[in-house]
């Protein structure tokens, strides 16, 4: 693992010499998703339907948007409402992803696969531990992994994690995250920028979210976005807050407001570590380190051991090192003396005027099925 420099290198913009290498490259992937997404838009490219409501919940940028957190928060506004809803995830980064897997708690309706990172990708397994009464399908195919869901789970609604771009299944709610840290990345694309399509592809959506609005600037933002826009598509503004302190091996918790004063280091393998840090400094932490692997890093056994001897001694300080819930369902029972390492919980909090949004979305759903 190597250090994290206090600049953020995931947003970094890329030097000139290798700016005039990749916008060649840029200009032809933006002129390939267009076309990809034009030949959808006009039936060339069949767009499939399942029997049940659909949300999409994505991004345009590559990585550290908060896509999982807000799939989150929709699936347990859904359960509440007693809408029976099912997550839907392609597992990036797992093994065997010709596989479909389904994961739930112990309702035994269908034995449910070891639930572990290599088999079903971080972010479904952080899922599956958050809400294990949620089912969550991970699969490449996510119209037959829906078709699967709707004959085993009958849910009364589909939430698509990760599926702005996946244009085969369609979707009664396309809803656009945008992170306010990130903003629109200057407009360029992959490889020269970090958007995955053109900004035109703004216009696809039934409603933006504004990500980390407590980090940025949405305002700005959204004046931006209102140029891209459909007439009358709402745009909306959730906070990113800390929201408990967990012991890694769950044997206690607390505050996070506990870490006021305190100095910390920051273990992760996220796309975006600046964003963790800002989140741990906003609770008035001083940060030391952070020690980084690459987004979706499995932890190999050889790093399991850098983390244990690189943490010291069991009765090292407590809370001295931090970790975010997508790493720890990769560490928890790995590490030897569990107890050093705390877990940041956080929380989507959108505005009042999503909750009346998604609220009326919900009703209207439930009153077709």
């Amino acid at each position: 693992m190597t250090p994290l420099p206090r600049d953020d290198r995931s947003a970094a913009p890329l030097s000139p010499p290798w700016l005039r290498l990749a916008l060649p490259l840029s200009w032809l992937y933006a002129l390939v998703v267009t076309l990809r997404a034009t030949l959808y838009r006009r039936g060339i490219f069949r767009t499939r339907r399942l029997d049940v409501p659909v949300v999409s919940v994505g991004n345009l940028t590559a990585g550290g948007t908060g896509k999982t957190p807000v799939v989150e928060h929709l699936a347990r506004t859904a359960a509440r409402a007693g809408l029976r809803p099912v997550v839907i995830s392609r597992g990036y980064g797992r093994k065997g992803r010709s596989h479909l897997i389904r994961v739930r708690g112990s309702d035994g309706a269908v034995a449910n696969t070891v639930a572990d990172a290599t088999t079903m990708g971080d972010e479904p397994l952080w899922l599956a531990a958050r809400n294990p009464q949620i089912p969550v399908y991970i699969g490449a195919n996510r119209h037959a992994a829906g078709r699967f869901a709707e004959a085993v789970d009958a849910p009364g609604l589909v939430l698509l994690d990760d599926a702005y771009q996946h244009l085969a299944i369609a979707r009664d709610l396309n809803l656009l995250l945008v992170d306010a840290e990130l903003g629109l990345c200057g407009g360029r694309v992959l490889p020269a920028g970090l958007l995955r399509e053109p900004r035109s592809a703004i216009g696809r959506a039934d409603a933006v979210a504004i990500t980390k609005a407590n980090h940025g600037d949405p305002g700005s933002l959204a004046a931006q976005l209102d140029e891209y826009l459909s007439p009358g598509t709402p745009v909306f503004r959730f906070e990113y807050v800390a929201d408990r302190l967990i012991r890694l091996d769950r044997q206690e918790e607390r505050s996070p407001q506990e870490l006021a004063g305190r100095r910390v280091s920051l273990i992760c393998a996220i796309a975006r570590p600046q964003g963790f840090v800002v989140s741990v400094e906003a609770l008035g932490a001083g940060v030391d380190r952070v020690w980084v692997r690459p987004d979706h890093d499995p932890y190999a056994p050889s790093t399991i051991d850098e983390i244990d001897q690189m943490m010291g001694s069991p009765h090292a300080s407590e809370m001295a090192w931090l970790t975010t819930e997508k790493d720890a369902v990769k560490l928890r029972e790995r590490l030897p003396a569990p107890e050093r390492l705390w877990v940041l919980a956080m929380a989507v909090r959108p505005d009042a005027e999503w909750e009346t949004f998604f609220g009326e979305f919900i009703r209207r759903t439930a009153s077709d099925n």
